[in-house]
């Protein structure tokens, strides 16, 4: 089973806004092995003091080849660790010491978790011979602001004596019970409203220069896409974007194609990939293949922290 992991990195500072040895923290991405499992997870730590700490992993199976988990794409387990922090390593040990897996797709396991050096990041692969070798890359989930600590303080405002006329307010001397005056209706304060991923994704590729690789051209309503490492894996990982929306977050480049179904729309359609690292041998490489109808056509897109190759689809 899945569930052995060493992530490194080697960071010489954890996080700008939380102290990881006082904090809980939030991390989330993906878990890989060399073509047969594939899990999304989140990870909960919470400090219990002088070091130790206790979390839980949720994994989710996002995707198999092996015949007999197939029919349990979608299944969750969680698993319960406790463990330490080396603030000199600024590195986690941790022990799985309980499972919830219905659908047993997990196996409790030991896991040595550093942190990259910005503090944003957790990379690895999987520790014991007896278990799937794998990798894994995840971010950490920034702190949500505490509603309460960002609302502006204001003055309560005085209600009128009566400021509704059509309601009447009781003697104070009558023995019947006071009707409290209220004030005029008010309309509802809208909620916020949830982030826009394509904005979210807008905002991270304007602060790079976008290429366009090739353009192609198609009738069809959909489009499939393949990546994949075509040559020496490294360590690359890359989010892929279309028409301003992500579509694969913090994807580490293997040689088992990840394959996506996308809708095209009339005009122009693109897709980017977006560097998250610069792995082993900048910069960044994949290879993309591009299925429409019967015809498939493949590139190297390459970026780095600067510059993002894309393609570029004009559906007629």
């Amino acid at each position: 089973m899945l569930l052995a992991i060493l992530i490194y990195a080697g960071g010489s500072q954890i996080l700008s806004a939380q102290n990881v040895e006082k904090d809980s923290t939030v991390w989330i991405g993906e878990w890989r092995d060399t073509g047969n499992l594939q899990y999304a997870f989140t990870l909960r730590l919470r400090p219990l003091g002088e070091g130790r700490f206790s979390g839980v992993f949720e994994w989710k199976l996002i995707w198999t080849s092996l015949s007999d988990h197939k029919s349990k794409v979608g299944a969750i387990a969680k698993e319960t660790v406790v463990g330490r922090f080396d603030p000199i390593k600024k590195s986690f040990n941790l022990v799985g010491i309980k499972q919830d897996d219905p659908a047993d797709i997990i196996s409790m396991d030991h896991y040595i978790i550093d942190v990259s050096a910005d503090g944003k990041r957790l990379e690895g692969i999987n520790i014991k011979p007896e278990n799937y070798h794998g990798s894994m890359f995840g971010v950490i989930q920034p702190p949500k602001k505490s509603a309460i600590a960002s609302a502006k303080k204001t003055e309560p405002t005085k209600p009128a004596s009566n400021p509704n006329p059509k309601v009447a307010v009781a003697d104070p001397a009558s023995s019947k019970p006071k009707v409290t005056p209220y004030p005029e209706v008010q309309a509802p304060v809208a909620k916020p409203a949830a982030p826009d991923p394509a904005a979210s994704s807008s905002k991270e590729l304007g602060s790079r220069e976008i290429v366009t690789k090739t353009e192609l051209r198609a009738k069809e309503s959909t489009v499939r896409i393949r990546i994949y490492d075509e040559s020496l894996i490294d360590g690359d990982v890359v989010s892929l974007s279309w028409n301003g929306a992500w579509v694969l977050r913090y994807y580490r480049v293997a040689k088992l194609p990840r394959e996506l179904v996308l809708d095209l729309q009339l005009g122009e359609n693109t897709l980017v990939m977006h560097a998250e690292n610069l792995g082993k041998y900048p910069p960044n490489t994949a290879a993309i293949s591009v299925t429409r109808g019967t015809k498939i056509d493949q590139f190297i897109l390459n970026s780095d922290m600067g510059k993002s190759e894309a393609i570029k689809i004009m559906r007629e």
